[in-house]
């Protein structure tokens, strides 16, 4: 962007519609290069999400994902409400209701719902049901509202459950099925199963090389 235009918000316009094309081509992370000693991208860069991660003689090299997107939302959750919502023995929903407020304005160009339903001539089916018949409903999903994925458009970016279990209990196991069925069925690009206990919250990726994070 050249100097005459800085201030209008054209940068970030670019980058949201680049960081869109890499979505829709099944990237979960973006990688950039920026000179050190260009201080205003570096700026630019970093309030926009992204973290340096290395560096060489003349530049720093910064990373977006979705996995870091989703671990800040959860960090921002154990600072804010962890302890009170623990007390409180709150239901799921509530927890999930609180991840979703954190993860929405992180992700830009895609709308951040809980239960969302998403078929909307269908009463309460969210985006299928399953093999029995039983209406599949995620707790959050980070996805274009109206969209389909068809013709190779990609409207579904990320589905989570959220379990107040441990993630190696028969409940994290149901929903981690559940979200290898999202990831291969409506094209979601990452699932992520969230087991939430007083003394710890963990996280197992669902993905072609599904791995497990402790937060």
């Amino acid at each position: 962007v050249k100097p005459d235009f800085y201030g209008r918000g054209i940068s970030a316009q670019l980058l949201s519609r680049a960081e869109d094309y890499a979505y829709q081509h099944g990237m979960t992370s973006i990688k950039l290069e920026v000179r050190q000693d260009n201080l205003r991208a570096i700026k630019f860069y970093n309030n926009h999400g992204y973290e340096k991660v290395s560096q060489s003689n003349n530049s720093f090299f910064f990373e977006k994902s979705l996995k870091s997107i989703i671990k800040k939302a959860l960090l921002t959750y154990c600072t804010n409400d962890k302890v009170d919502l623990s007390q409180s023995n709150v239901n799921e929903p509530t927890i999930s209701h609180r991840l979703a407020v954190y993860l929405e304005n992180k992700i830009s160009g895609y709308s951040v719902d809980c239960e969302y339903n998403k078929v909307l001539t269908s009463s309460g089916c969210i985006d299928k049901s399953n093999a029995n018949g039983d209406v599949v409903r995620p707790d959050i999903i980070v996805h274009k509202r109206n969209k389909d994925h068809r013709n190779g458009f990609i409207a579904n970016l990320i589905v989570l459950e959220l379990k107040k279990a441990g993630i190696a209990s028969k409940k994290c196991s149901k929903d981690i099925e559940k979200l290898q069925d999202f990831i291969n069925t409506q094209s979601y690009q990452l699932g992520c199963c969230i087991g939430i206990l007083k003394k710890s919250i963990t996280v197992r990726w669902i993905e072609k090389y599904p791995n497990v994070d402790q937060i």
